[in-house]
């Protein structure tokens, strides 16, 4: 019953959302076009190269002469650090999705953590590689059932808090005034963890789509799959886990997996046209951002089937 609400309740956003028909089926052609071009750089251009460091060389989290972790601010501390962050923001949406079906403290951990681990595993699995990228390097594991911990335990109070916070200097404020400014307040929290997915997003989908270039010998296509995996397939997990509609799957939900897909493809074109790992970098990231935001605020999405 829960499934077919979530599903009635999806496609009434889906009747009444204004993005025309005309400009999802081009939101596809440019999905599908920048797979082509992709290819085409692939192709023409040189050999796409999994030559980004490795996990073993990032040196965000190096050992120091005092026994310490030190931050490295070059191209791949930053992704690394980019990676870490997200898999401790993909660890709070788990845990808040599963806090809200119902899910007690064992629950939300382990949604909370698949929801952190499951696009990369899912591409782990694909790849052959072995061991599980978390049971390698498990700083993962460990952020993730911290971000999850945290999550359950405060972070209601903070949410609460960051909702009403200031209205007890402002007692005049109507009921009326008092529930605009509540829901102004949280549409602004929404609006960071908006952000923050965006750039965590286009890490994964970058150090998914050199994962991809790696464990298949540089072929550009699955590339792009293992960065789409690792960038949004750990949701789907969480959603299935929460007898929840899989969120990117669907026509009533905004671009998200499509967009990825187009972020992988920046990076193995720009991998064959051999420009610097900075570019390859952050070119990605910045074009899921930028594509991500134009997403959410005008509601954009792809067609849906027989429409």
């Amino acid at each position: 019953d829960d499934l077919n609400d979530a599903f009635s309740e999806g496609a009434g956003v889906e009747a009444s959302a204004s993005f025309p028909q005309g400009s999802r089926v081009a939101l596809a052609v440019a999905m599908m076009l920048a797979v082509t071009v992709a290819l085409a750089a692939a192709h023409f251009g040189a050999t796409p190269l999994a030559d980004l460091p490795r996990p073993e060389t990032w040196v965000l989290m190096h050992p120091t002469s005092f026994g310490l972790r030190g931050c490295a601010l070059d191209p791949g501390g930053i992704l690394r650090f980019l990676d870490y962050a997200g898999t401790a923001l993909f660890a709070q949406a788990g845990v808040v999705q599963a806090g809200k079906r119902g899910m007690d403290f064992l629950g939300c951990l382990i949604v909370g953590c698949i929801t952190a681990m499951g696009g990369g595993t899912f591409r782990g699995f694909v790849l052959g590689e072995r061991p599980v990228f978390w049971a390698a390097e498990p700083d993962y594991l460990y952020i993730s059932l911290a971000a999850s911990a945290a999550t359950f335990f405060f972070w209601p109070k903070f949410e609460a808090w960051w909702i009403t916070r200031g209205e007890e200097s402002k007692p005049k404020l109507s009921s009326e005034e008092t529930t605009g400014r509540r829901r102004r307040r949280a549409d602004l929290l929404e609006e960071f963890l908006n952000y923050f997915d965006a750039i965590s997003i286009g890490a994964f989908c970058v150090i998914g789509a050199n994962n991809g270039l790696r464990g298949a010998n540089g072929n550009p296509l699955v590339a792009i799959a293992a960065g789409m995996f690792t960038a949004s397939f750990g949701g789907i997990i969480r959603d299935t886990f929460c007898a929840m509609p899989a969120r990117i799957l669907h026509s009533h939900s905004d671009a998200y997996a499509s967009l990825t897909m187009m972020g992988a493809c920046t990076y193995v074109a720009l991998s064959a046209l051999q420009v610097s790992v900075a570019t390859r970098i952050f070119v990605p990231i910045g074009l899921v951002v930028v594509l991500r935001k134009a997403a959410w605020t005008f509601g954009w999405r792809l067609p849906g089937y027989g429409r």
